[in-house]
């Protein structure tokens, strides 16, 4: 259990877990109820912004926060619809870049600055914003805001991989579709070692909450959320008082978008599903690569990718590098040719 602490002193927090566990929906609502932490209602993307290198990085400061005001993110299931930042801080992006403190001296730092602006504006005291697997790269993005807190949403994996394949793979499944179950199942696992060993490092800063238990009405576990968020008893229980799409019923199978029943998952998926909530993976390759995950998680997770989707995982690599190389070469036009004149 998180100790208790003032609003005043209530750190920011990620909001991390499997794909499609609930973490957009909890973010939202801490962002509808009139208590201390702003929801950020897209995802932060603070990996993408961590794997970047950004030569000269004073000089790139401004020029970060306008791409990321403006980076597009994706905000229906089917992406469908996109928004960006700029369209929820309720700042102009020149009154943003003109204070940006000197003190900064990394991108994570840097938006986290213009999350805090963000939470301001909403008077409140600090934020939460939802990112993909946070719990992953928590420790790094603690170097950088050292009062950085995490909140992990759990979700019955037979639910979360469904969700996760219907929208990629339903009702055509491409040829990659079993790659896909695989890397669902092994993030899953992945998510849950690495929580597992962040709550018994940061007990005060780390908790985990079940989305299943949230959506049953579970007093025990919306006694944890507001605790941890600073929040009266049972605030955000109207939040989640609906049944979930792909909410799992073994005679009826999944309950699709449209509310009808699907059979999403095979046979075969549901039973290596059932073997991992026991400790068990099938597949030798993945359980090898596997047995370093709490110990090296982002290593882990490429090393998953690379051999699931070897093509990818070189076309990532090679996007990388253009990335970076656009990225020296912004950074040094900056420096040297476009920095304002000091007064």
């Amino acid at each position: 259990m998180t100790k208790a602490v003032s609003k005043d002193l209530l750190g920011p927090t990620l909001i991390g877990g499997a794909s499609r566990s609930g973490k957009t929906l909890l973010t939202l609502a801490l962002g509808d109820s009139p208590g201390p932490v702003a929801g950020f209602p897209l995802e932060a993307v603070f990996h993408v912004y961590f794997r970047r290198k950004f030569p000269y990085f004073e000089a790139q400061k401004a020029r970060i926060i306008c791409e990321y005001l403006n980076r597009p993110r994706y905000v229906t299931g089917g992406r469908t619809e996109v928004k960006r930042p700029l369209d929820y801080m309720g700042l102009k992006p020149d009154m943003l870049t003109r204070n940006i403190p000197q003190s900064i001296e990394d991108p994570i730092a840097l938006i986290g600055w213009l999350l805090d602006q963000f939470s301001t504006n909403m008077k409140r005291s600090s934020w939460a914003a939802f990112d993909l697997h946070p719990e992953f790269l928590y420790k790094s993005y603690r170097r950088s805001l050292p009062n950085l807190r995490l909140m992990i949403m759990e979700r019955d994996p037979h639910s979360a991989i469904a969700a996760g394949l219907f929208w990629r793979t339903w009702p055509a499944p491409p040829p990659d579709r079993h790659q896909r179950f695989l890397l669902l199942l092994s993030l899953w696992h992945l998510s849950r070692m690495v929580s597992d060993s962040l709550i018994r490092e940061h007990p005060s800063s780390v908790a985990r909450l079940s989305f299943d238990r949230l959506t049953k009405g579970d007093s025990s576990e919306h006694s944890k959320l507001c605790e941890f968020f600073l929040l009266p008893p049972n605030r955000l229980v109207n939040s989640f008082d609906f049944i979930p799409h792909f909410t799992f019923n073994p005679s009826l199978g999944f309950l699709g978008p449209d509310q009808t029943w699907k059979a999403v998952l095979s046979s075969s998926e549901m039973n290596e599903i059932d073997l991992l909530q026991k400790g068990k993976i099938t597949s030798p390759h993945l359980r090898s690569l596997l047995t370093m995950g709490a110990r090296a998680p982002v290593l882990t997770r490429q090393l998953l990718e690379g051999y699931l989707y070897p093509a990818k995982t070189a076309q990532r690599k090679w996007n990388s590098l253009k990335q970076l190389t656009k990225d020296v070469r912004a950074g040094a036009r900056l420096q040297f040719f476009g920095r304002p004149k000091s007064d």
